[in-house]
This record gives C-alpha cells, sequence and structure tokens, in this order.
C-alpha cells in the first residue's frame, strides 16, 4: 500500500490510476432477477422530427427474425461502455447499426427503466429533417420514420412496449417545445461531477457508515441518476471498491459500477432496490460465504478465485482501448 497516498486530502486527484474502459457486451442480472444485455446498462435512441403540418414522427427499427423478440419493432441502441453515458452510447450504437447521421441532433431528455442493478435509457434526440436512414446489413429489417399515433399499432418489442407510455409523455414534451428547468445544486453542494457524465450534484443525503469510511452519502446528479459518494479511510479499501466494479462487471455479477474522485473517494453507482444505509459488504466477503445458488453466486466465486486465490490487482488491466480485432466491437 502507498501510505502517501493515504495523507493526501480529500478532492485531490493526485496518485489516481485510472481503470481501463471496459465494453458493455455482455449479460448481467437485474434485481427482479432478469437477464439482460449491457454490464454497464443499456442505452436506445428516440429521434423526432415534427414537420411543417404539425404531425410527428418518430425512427423505429424492425429486428431481424434471428434476434431476441425477432420481428418486432425498437429502438437503436444497445449496451453501454463503461466510460459512457447513455446518449453517447445510444448515438455511437445507432451509428454502428444503420447510416444515420448524428451531427444534426440536439438531445431533448432520457427516460430511465430501471430494473434495480440494471436500467435502459431511452435518449430523445430531436433533428431538423426527415432524413432516409439504412440499417446496417445484418442488424435489421428496416428503418422507419413512423407517426407518432402509429407506434402502438406495431408490433413492438416488450421492453420497448412496457416503457412507451413514458417515452410518449416526455415526447409530448418536446412537441409542445418545452425543456426541463435547469436544476442548480443548493447552497453547500460541494462534491465534484460524476466523472463518466459530467453530471452535477444538485441533492445529497448522509448514510450511515462504518470505520472504514470518513463519510457516506447518497447524492443525486441533475440528469436524475444516483450515487453512493464514499471516503474512505485509507487508498487501499477505495482501489479494492473499484477492484470488486471492474471484475464483478467483467465476469457478469448484478455490483454497481465504482468511479475513482480522489485516491481516497469515489462514487459507486447506485442501484434501486440495493442497500445504501449500510456498506455493501465486497464481492469476495460474499463469495467467502459461499453463495453458489444463483448465477451472481458462481461468478462471485470466480471473482474470488482472481482476486483473493490469484492475486489479481488492478495493474494487471490491459490498459487503453481494445484492439481492433477485439470481438466485443
Amino acid at each position: 500500500m502507498n501510505d502517501q497516498l493515504d495523507a493526501e486530502g480529500p478532492g485531490t486527484s493526485i496518485g489516481i490510476t485510472p481503470l481501463p474502459a471496459m465494453a458493455g457486451d455482455g449479460w448481467v442480472n437485474c434485481a427482479q432477477g432478469h437477464g439482460h444485455w449491457g454490464r454497464f446498462w443499456a442505452a436506445g435512441l428516440v429521434p423526432v422530427y415534427r414537420d411543417p403540418d404539425g404531425e410527428t414522427y418518430v425512427l423505429l427499427h424492425h429486428r431481424g427474425s434471428d434476434t431476441d423478440h425477432g420481428d418486432t419493432w425498437s429502438l437503436l441502441g444497445g449496451a453501454r461502455d463503461s466510460s459512457e453515458s447513455s446518449a453517447q452510447a445510444a448515438l455511437r450504437e445507432a451509428v454502428e447499426e444503420s447510416d444515420f447521421d448524428p451531427a444534426r441532433t440536439r438531445v431533448e431528455s432520457v427516460v430511465r427503466d430501471d430494473h434495480g442493478g440494471w436500467a435502459y435509457d431511452t435518449v430523445i434526440v430531436s433533428v431538423d429533417q426527415r432524413m432516409l436512414v439504412h440499417p446496417v446489413e445484418g442488424e435489421s429489417l428496416a428503418l422507419s420514420w413512423v407517426p407518432l399515433s402509429e407506434v402502438p399499432a406495431l408490433n413492438l418489442h416488450p421492453g420497448f412496449a412496457a416503457s412507451w407510455p413514458r417515452v410518449r409523455a416526455a415526447l409530448d414534451v418536446v412537441r409542445n417545445g418545452e425543456r426541463p428547468a435547469a436544476k442548480s445544486a443548493p447552497p453547500g453542494i460541494t462534491l465534484p461531477a460524476h466523472p463518466v457524465t459530467g453530471a452535477q450534484v444538485i441533492a445529497r443525503e448522509v448514510l450511515d457508515h462504518g470505520a472504514g469510511f470518513t463519510r457516506r452519502e447518497l447524492v443525486t446528479f441533475d440528469d436524475g441518476t444516483r450515487a453512493v459518494y464514499e471516503e474512505h479511510v485509507r487508498s487501499q479499501h477505495a482501489t479494492d471498491r473499484l477492484l470488486d466494479a471492474y471484475v464483478g462487471r467483467a465476469v457478469g455479477a448484478r455490483v454497481p459500477l465504482s468511479h475513482a474522485l480522489s485516491p481516497r473517494e469515489v462514487y459507486t453507482d447506485y442501484m434501486q432496490g440495493e442497500q445504501s444505509v449500510a456498506g455493501p459488504a465486497s464481492l469476495a466477503d460474499l463469495a467467502m460465504r459461499g453463495v453458489t445458488e444463483t448465477r451472481d453466486g458462481v461468478l462471485l466465486g470466480l471473482h474470488q478465485a482472481l482476486t483473493a486465490t490469484h492475486g489479481f490487482t488492478p495493474s494487471h488491466l490491459r490498459r487503453g482501448g481494445p484492439a481492433k480485432s477485439d470481438p466485443c466491437r
């Protein structure tokens, strides 16, 4: 352990060794016991266009018959990478799956479908023309600008169908030319922005904590997301938190992702349905309890083998982005 790091005060960035970005391709369980594609959640894009006559259209894609819930209509989108915001992921996936041009888009709002430990973010973007968009071969059967009133009549993907009422309500706000009022932090809110999304903290709630923490708080960001802020007594404990998150997600366990703020400070993405009032046990602790009845338990055992038995540390992770031949891309 580097004791010099423990002497650093909160808020400093000295000594942080950033972990590499990780591709989000992979399955993860939510708190409801469902399997979802996207280790760091997933995001879909809803381009919306209103013509001069007042008709509103949204761009949807017709899924191929050999895909999950094939022959249904849904959104361009897919798994988020660890270093991406929802908007960045949705736009990247749209470009990968079609010849959609993101240059003339404006992000309007994000609608979150939270399953507890996993969420799907629908990113609504406005466009200034109803451009012709073609799918990339093998990604979908077709792409079409669908009048807003006709969407419910389509054979929708079950997840999209379930979230459509909330997405439609958000689209109505966009159609009416309204934009959410900018939120500002009350006096005394001094925690840093989220290191991935750049969202600002607008609310804080003090949480109970054990002897290993100086403080813990549940924070709310101006994009509606939340995280648990932790200031650890020792920098090694903060490193352990980051390692738990990255190795756990790498093997598909349902664990939140943590982000370094300083050698002793961490944001851990808050999972609805998870405990926030007490410091969650580490993956190693859970694995030592022999939790093998569930899919997560098996993966926790793998985590224990990597870390406790084989001494896996962040220094063993390959730095930088994936090679061009990486099959995960």
